[in-house]
């Protein structure tokens, strides 16, 4: 009696199944990679956004509790912008990375007793080549959630009610958030370098005003200039007062 083994019929089987498994983690092991530095660099571009928030932020409390009767000199300015250091950690600070500017800006009545508001700037001291704000130019008032300019102020810093004057400080600073990786997988490549910019505004806590020495008549440069780079603006508080 002839007997048939059905064993045979399909040799190799496991094989092919070890062979189809390969191809399923060629597949997937792409998309792996992808999620797996997405995920870091998109965590670490958060964490950078909020450092220079709160950087951002930190310049410009510290700026607005200047005591009465005193004046900033270099030595305070640089301590300012300073601040920005630690507070960045682990991001890397360079002499040109991120730029800072901090500026003072004073809303002047177009006439007595009115409500609507002339914002011109003070004074405007950068550091790391950033963008200080114009002298002798009608800043724009834009709306608060609006994407800030060396050349506007929020709406919400506009006084509401007739007053001589008021005045507001403002952080401007911008960093150049570059990936860690660097690499180039071809399914996969890692983000240009992005730019995070913050502008924060404050107002003094225990004067009215700000001030930074002018040196000179017009718009002048007032502080150590191998240091830092701006002016004190002719049509400033300084002139008015």
């Amino acid at each position: 009696m002839n007997s048939f083994d059905h064993s045979g019929s399909k040799p190799g089987l496991w094989q092919d199944n070890a062979a189809v498994a390969a191809v399923e983690f060629a597949m997937v092991f792409p998309v792996m990679l992808m999620l797996l530095f997405g995920s870091a660099e998109y965590t670490r571009m958060v964490t950078a956004s909020q450092r220079v928030s709160i950087a951002t932020n930190a310049m410009v409390e510290i700026l607005a509790q200047q005591p009465q009767n005193t004046t900033i000199d270099d030595t305070q300015l640089g301590e300012y912008f300073d601040a920005m250091t630690p507070i960045m950690s682990p991001f890397s600070i360079t002499s040109t990375n991120p730029t800072m500017t901090l500026s003072s800006i004073t809303f002047w009545p177009v006439a007595p007793g009115s409500t609507t508001y002339t914002p011109l700037t003070d004074w405007s001291e950068s550091k790391s080549g950033g963008t200080t704000r114009p002298c002798d130019v009608t800043l724009t008032i834009i709306k608060n959630d609006a994407q800030p300019a060396p050349n506007s102020v929020p709406v919400g810093m506009v006084p509401t009610t007739a007053v001589l004057s008021s005045t507001a400080l403002v952080a401007d600073v911008s960093f150049s958030y570059p990936s860690p990786f660097n690499i180039d997988l071809g399914f996969y490549k890692s983000p240009p370098t992005i730019t995070i910019t913050r502008s924060i505004f404050n107002n003094p806590r225990n004067v009215g005003y700000v001030p930074l020495p002018m040196t000179g008549s017009g718009s002048s440069q007032s502080v150590d200039t191998t240091q830092f780079s701006g002016t004190v603006c002719d049509s400033s508080y300084n002139t008015h007062y």
